[in-house]
């Protein structure tokens, strides 16, 4: 490796190791003056620059080059010539109190605080993004082993290509082995046993690809043999599945018979929609043909449309204009799904924490991906329709066995017993373990209804463990109910109570704010266990919004709460529909009564409701945002929604689900809600959070 690599190497390793703001003021414009028997020469922009350098990074600098020569080194920091004179002088326009004195670090000191514990301990804006199209269509074909791979390979040398101080569009850098393993949420072990098998590699095609198949060595000034880095290409443009591939290679020749050129057939490729190109260009997933049948039948794979283009084309190379719509048509493919961003702490905690496999892991990101946002209402959905059910989620990361999956998502694993008096061993199966209950539920809905199996999906993150009140930093303020001070600076947290284990769904507060008695620093929690509200239960922890006291769990002992003689919270009934934060606000902001909600709730949920096909909390929050004062057509329901709080609990809980029902005693209820109700547990749920 030369001096000029082995600088840009070294400052790929600082942007991963440093705080970006310190990054980007002080390191990110050096640049390598000059290189001299051992001695770095780096230039500084300025005199402040150079000292805070010398002072701060020195070793570090010559510790990271010593790795990268593998030799002794010596690091001078210099102020650069070119830009001594202007960096050195204060912006005249730059107001007196902002421009830099001498020996002043010209910084501002801010110090961070969280309103939420799940913020604090997640940190859901540091993330790993990749194309959907990688998730969405390649993974099927590749496997999740090569998926986590490619990730471990592509987001280890995006780090080191922000590095890229010089503007060179391609970059040599070294990967650390512990880096790529870190993005691909494995150990070290695991990710050499995965590029010591040749299927991965084959998996890998287009993505990541092995320069060299020996081993290179070179000498030292010794004399001494060393064996040189295996160098890797690392594709940042997803190629195409084979199944893509050949179904874009035939849609192009079709137009070709048809009288068009290869240019105008990719031009009419570019004009269809995007959300028309599974159906037209692309076939859907469950009409592509198994990976082992096209490798028969088709040996040489296309990984790029401008292969495809090549193949089709009578000229070699490809004419600038064909070359040029062929790009601008495989871009178009990989980005018209958009991109998902994979936390980081899924990654790096999440996965070895709950003892996933690369194949349970890739099946909890595939159905993440498929959750969308209601556009009207911004509101996520985390339920997925399965028309096959197990066997489509297989699908999914590649997985042909369909029984597999259903024992995942029940939660089963199978282990050997003891031999029996003919010498085979019994199966025996544990139910409820297993990390996939944690992410993914699945439902069946009963008979006479629709058949499609809903999957319902964890968004929020599981938190193995929480920190407990008054920890020796003292970063969590139990009961203040604001944001306070600390004295040690740094992160601050503040909770009004803390959230335990509860098997049944339902809040659960311990009083004494997080930290059980006789447990240590930390509280452990079951992950696996998550509720109606999708985890926001870990929201509940901000200074806006209150833990309500209804029936509460304590300490696992229950308490009967009159919560009757207190009027309606609207937060409380939004969280427990698990309507969307930001309509969350909108909706207080707006002062919409608990009264109208129910009402909407009410009318959604009646027999007229599900006549009309009405989704009850779309229809609510949508009506409400166009109109805060509105109420439901049928004033009936507005009536039913001001009866007092323990005359509708009764109502709700004397209907029954299905069947004749007996009568309430209220003519407006067993008229327009029904005795039975298919939707009375939804309404239930909604209103009181059982």
């Amino acid at each position: 490796m030369n001096p000029d690599q082995a600088w840009q190497s070294a400052l790929g390793q600082l942007q991963m190791e440093m705080p970006k703001s310190s990054f980007d003021t002080w390191v990110r414009d050096t640049h390598l003056v000059a290189y001299d028997d051992g001695l770095f020469t780096v230039g500084a922009r300025n005199s402040y620059a150079r000292d805070w350098l010398d002072s701060r990074l020195s070793s570090t600098v010559q510790r990271l080059l010593m790795g990268m020569m593998n030799q002794s080194v010596e690091v001078e920091f210099v102020v650069s010539a070119d830009k001594e004179n202007n960096d050195e002088q204060p912006d005249e326009n730059l107001p007196e109190a902002l421009a830099p004195n001498e020996g002043v670090d010209p910084e501002f000191l801010t110090r961070t605080a969280y309103c939420t514990l799940y913020d604090k301990i997640v940190q859901p804006r540091t993330v790993i993004v990749v194309e959907r199209y990688l998730v969405l269509r390649l993974l099927p074909w590749i496997g999740a082993r090569a998926f986590w791979a490619y990730i471990g390979f592509h987001q280890a040398a995006w780090m080191n290509l922000r590095g890229n101080v010089s503007g060179r569009s391609s970059v040599i850098t070294r990967l650390a082995a512990p880096n790529i393993a870190r993005y691909a949420g494995v150990g070290r072990a695991t990710l050499f046993r995965w590029m010591k098998d040749p299927h991965t590699w084959k998996a890998l095609r287009g993505l990541v690809k092995r320069t060299q198949l020996e081993p290179e060595w070179d000498k030292d000034r010794g004399g001494n043999l060393h064996k040189l880095a295996n160098e890797y290409i690392v594709s940042l443009t997803s190629p195409l599945s084979w199944a893509d591939a050949y179904s874009t290679y035939g849609w192009l020749a079709k137009k070709i018979a048809d009288g068009a050129t290869l240019e105008e057939a990719l031009e009419a490729a570019l004009s269809i929609p995007n959300d028309k190109l599974v159906g037209e260009l692309l076939l859907p997933l469950e009409q592509q043909p198994p990976v082992n049948d096209m490798e028969k039948t088709m040996p040489q794979p296309f990984l790029t449309v401008m292969d495809v283009a090549q193949d089709l084309s009578l000229k070699s190379p490809l004419p600038e204009s064909i070359q040029t719509a062929a790009e601008l048509v495989h871009a178009k493919i990989v980005h018209a799904f958009g991109d998902i961003a994979i936390k980081l702490y899924f990654v790096e905690t999440v996965i070895p924490q709950a003892k996933m496999s690369p194949e349970q892991a890739a099946l909890v990101v595939a159905t993440r991906c498929r959750t969308y946002t209601n556009e009207a209402t911004g509101e996520v959905r985390n339920r997925i329709p399965v028309t096959r059910g197990c066997a489509e989620l297989g699908s999914w990361v590649g997985i042909e066995r369909e029984k597999t999956v259903w024992e995942w998502i029940n939660g089963e694993v199978r282990r050997v017993g003891e031999k029996s008096d003919d010498g085979n061993r019994k199966k025996k199966t544990r139910k409820d373990v297993g990390p996939i209950p944690g992410f993914l539920k699945i439902e069946y809905p009963n008979k006479g209804m629709d058949r499609t199996p809903l999957l319902y999906v964890r968004l929020m993150e599981p938190i193995f463990k929480l920190p407990a009140r008054n920890t020796q930093d003292g970063s969590i303020n139990a009961g203040t109910g604001g944001l306070g001070t600390r004295q040690s600076g740094g992160h601050e947290m503040i909770t009004d109570g803390g959230h335990a284990t509860n098997k049944t769904g339902g809040l659960e507060t311990i009083r004494d704010g997080g930290a059980q008695p006789g447990t240590g620093d930390f509280e452990t929690v079951d992950w696996r266990t998550w509720d109606g509200l999708n985890d926001l239960k870990y929201l509940l922890t901000t200074f806006r919004i209150k833990t309500s006291k209804s029936s509460l769990i304590t300490l696992g002992r229950t308490e009967a709460v009159d919560n009757f003689s207190k009027e309606w919270d609207l937060k409380k009934l939004l969280f427990q529909s698990e309507v969307y934060p930001t309509n969350i606000k909108k909706l207080t902001d707006a002062r919409v009564s608990p009264e109208q909600f129910i009402a909407w709730m009410l009318y959604a949920m009646s027999p007229y409701g599900q006549r009309m096909n009405l989704e009850p909390v779309k229809t609510t929050v949508k009506s409400l945002l166009e109109d805060p004062t509105s109420f439901p057509p049928a004033p009936v329901f507005t009536i039913l929604a001001k009866l007092p709080k323990h005359v509708l609990y009764g109502l709700v809980t004397t209907t029954a689900k299905s069947g004749d029902g007996a009568a309430t005693g209220n003519e407006d209820w067993d008229k327009n809600m029904g005795p039975s109700n298919p939707r009375i547990d939804d309404l239930r749920k909604a209103l009181f959070g059982e």
